[in-house]
Order: structure tokens, then sequence, then C-alpha cells
């Protein structure tokens, strides 16, 4: 079946509805104390659904399933924050709802999981000639900079570029590289871009660089090989 916004998507749907109960057990009294605990669930939770959305409204198959890998890591994380809180004695009496939300998110990565089959064989489409050029940053660098920021005084008020400009390829290449590394049968379709486009995104970093140290250390194929290392041993045995 096929969708015309991402809020007909049932796996979308059932992502807000485990955001909503999550930011629900997090505002009960058991977390009180739980500040960087709790916002990290909450932030867990919240980006699954913000991560289907973001690449349907892509448009694109390749960059749909690059979020829907984020969207699942995030179902994955959600899952493992609350198995650390379902022993835990402070949370004795929350034990029935923490179940029920690990239950869920374990069918979220399930609903992911049978999307992104789908999509692994299917045509991959690549808007206008595909010569446009992107920066891909893998996530832990992306996390390692914004936790510095988090951290550093120097920061304050500052605005930041987080990137990898090294990791650059045109939209096509990162097609071709994806069909390489997953050995896909997927084929390359061309369509004409619906609106205005952007030829090159390349994030200048040098702001990051000098203040908060930031070097990206994650290649592009090495990024994508972690990721589908990470879906082959999570993904194929849920």
């Amino acid at each position: 079946m096929k969708y015309s916004t991402f809020e007909e998507v049932p796996v979308w749907k059932a992502a807000v509805e485990f955001a909503l109960r999550v930011f629900a057990l997090t505002e009960k009294a058991d977390f009180r104390g739980l500040g960087d605990t709790k916002n990290q669930l909450e932030r867990a939770a919240l980006s699954i659904s913000n991560n289907i959305a973001e690449g349907f409204e892509r448009g694109t198959t390749v960059e749909l399933i690059h979020f829907l890998y984020i969207a699942k890591g995030s179902a994955g994380e959600s899952r493992s924050m609350l198995r650390i809180c379902e022993p835990l004695p402070r949370f004795s009496d929350l034990k029935f709802e923490i179940s029920d939300l690990i239950s869920r998110a374990t069918n979220i990565s399930k609903q992911l999981h049978g999307w992104l089959e789908s999509l692994k064989n299917t045509d991959i489409t690549v808007f206008n000639d595909g010569s446009q050029i992107r920066s891909w940053c893998y996530v832990d660098d992306f996390r390692d900079a914004f936790i510095s920021a988090m951290h550093m005084d120097s920061a304050i008020g500052q605005v930041f570029n987080i990137g990898n400009p090294q990791a650059t390829t045109t939209v096509l290449g990162l097609a071709q590289t994806l069909i390489r590394l997953t050995g896909s049968k997927s084929k390359i379709v061309f369509k004409p871009h619906p609106g205005p486009e952007v030829e090159i995104r390349m994030p200048d970093i040098a702001q990051a660089r000098a203040l908060l140290k930031y070097e990206p250390g994650v290649g592009l194929e090495d990024g994508l090989n972690r990721a589908i290392a990470w879906y082959k041993e999570t993904g194929f045995t849920g």
C-alpha cells in the first residue's frame, strides 16, 4: 500500500504513541533526580517518529532507508534504556508500564525491519541526474560534537555547523555505494525533482574545529558499513 503522507504510515503512528507513553512515564515521581536518564530516554523515543517522518519527506529511497536505520537504532536505544530501568528497585511500581513500552519498542523495530526489507531491492529514486553533492555525518561524530558543546562555556551563544565535509559524494554516488556495499539488486531510477533543488550541501565546520576541537572520524563507507553490520546483527534476527 502506498502512503501519501507520513502521518498515514502505521509504524509512524505506533512510534508517536510510544513517545507519548514514554513522556507519561518519565513525568512520574520515580524519575525525579534522574535528569540525564529521563532526557535521553525522551530524546530516543522522540527520534523514532521524527526520523521516519524526515526520511519519508526526503522523497528518495536512499534517504528513506538512511533515516529508517536511524529510527530503528533509536527504537533499540529506547528499549535498552527501559531494560536497564526495569530491574531497578525505584521503578518497582512501574514494571507493567516499562514492560509494555519494551513490547511496543520491539514491535516498532520489527515493523521498521519489514519496511527496510521491502525497500532493499526496490528501485532507488534519484532526482535529476544525481550530480547533487551531499555530505554525510556518522551519528557518533555528531553526538560527540553535541556533547562537547553542552559542556563548554565557550560554546554558549555560538552557532556551529556539525557534519563531515570529508564524507562527501553525489546523490548518485551514494546510491551506487549503497548497492555495492549491500549487494542489492536495486535499480537506480532517475526522475525530475518536484521543486527547487540545492546543488551543493557541505558544512563549514571551522567554528566547531576551533572551539569544540571537533574532528569527524568516521568516513562515508566506514559509517555505511557500520550501519549495515548493525542492521544484519539486529534486524535480521527480529
